[in-house]
């Protein structure tokens, strides 16, 4: 069985001063896109208490800290699987980035159903 390994990382954003918020983002195949998986519920006062906050969020994505975010990939798909998004018209960035973090873990096959945008 193959496995994926996934890169991850966490960034903390001010969206004010003296207010402070983690995120946990996992790299697509594309290395300039990156997918936001969790958010921190609250703020916090300073950069290295959210950055903390963060890391311990990020480990949780990881069984095995020798080994990294390793997952396996199911049985019945090639090395070349990636998740995706589906993308319907009137979808806010928060739907897309939520279902792209559940298929995430779930390593659930989806196709997007086909429409129209016309």
């Amino acid at each position: 069985m193959a496995d994926h390994y996934r890169r991850l990382a966490v960034f903390v954003d001010r969206p004010s001063p003296g207010s402070f918020i983690w995120i946990v983002l996992e790299s697509t195949d594309d290395p300039a896109v990156w997918v936001d998986l969790e958010t921190g519920e609250d703020t916090s006062e300073s950069w290295r208490e959210a950055y903390d906050a963060g890391n311990e969020a990020l480990s949780s994505y990881v069984d095995d800290e020798l080994a990294g975010p390793v997952e396996p990939l199911p049985d019945d798909t090639d090395a070349d699987w990636q998740p995706r998004a589906a993308v319907r018209a009137g979808s806010t960035w928060s739907q897309i980035r939520k279902e792209v973090a559940f298929m995430r873990r779930t390593r659930a096959s989806y196709s997007a159903p086909t429409t129209s945008l016309r």
